[in-house]
């Protein structure tokens, strides 16, 4: 059941603000666990990513046994690729073009390794079929975007202001109301 979010005592966070101070924002979203995905009570990362080939290479269905019990080392080496070349900035994105992802460890500068999540805007790619992780190292912290978990903004917190907003119906032009039409001229 929905409870709307608790600003006090919750760690409720906008964010807006988090995008604006993300040298800041991201270390504390920091899972530092190829395991796990690091949960916020309300805030959720998303990393610019484009499915390639390389999301559809046969060695996504290779067997490499029970990934949850291999090193760091080998999950990083059979999971993972360089992802430098997604850059983006966010003012400039279409609609799917942000997976949400987890933010695994800073790798040195303004660069991470964060592990893509399979987008419900996209096809599903072979690794999110076989229920593989997809990592990406050395990823572009421009290219990391924070956004509200559904339901988890703050319209939708307990005093929030939410009212219908009625327009007497003999305000509205004619032309407006739909009432009659079938179609469009």
């Amino acid at each position: 059941q929905w409870r709307s979010p608790d600003r006090q005592g919750t760690g409720f966070e906008s964010a807006t603000r988090a995008n604006h101070g993300l040298e800041s924002t991201l270390p504390r979203l920091l899972s530092n666990d190829l395991r796990k995905e690091f949960e916020h009570p309300n805030l959720v990362c998303g990393c610019f990513y484009e499915a390639t080939h390389v999301d559809y290479h046969p060695r996504w269905d290779m067997d490499f046994g029970n990934w949850m019990e291999m090193t760091d080392d080998e999950l990083l080496q059979t999971y993972s690729d360089d992802g430098s070349r997604f850059v983006n900035e966010y003012t400039t994105h279409r609609g799917g073009d942000y997976w949400e992802c987890s933010l695994i460890r800073q790798d040195g500068n303004e660069r991470f390794t964060v592990r893509i999540w399979p987008s419900h805007e996209n096809e599903i790619p072979l690794w999110a079929r076989n229920e593989l992780p997809r990592y990406l190292t050395n990823y572009p912290q421009e290219s990391i975007q924070v956004f509200h978990k559904q339901y988890h903004s703050d319209q939708h917190l307990s005093g929030a202001f939410r009212h219908h907003i009625g327009i007497p119906e003999e305000m509205m032009p004619k032309q407006w109301k739909n009432e009659g039409r079938t179609s469009h001229p």
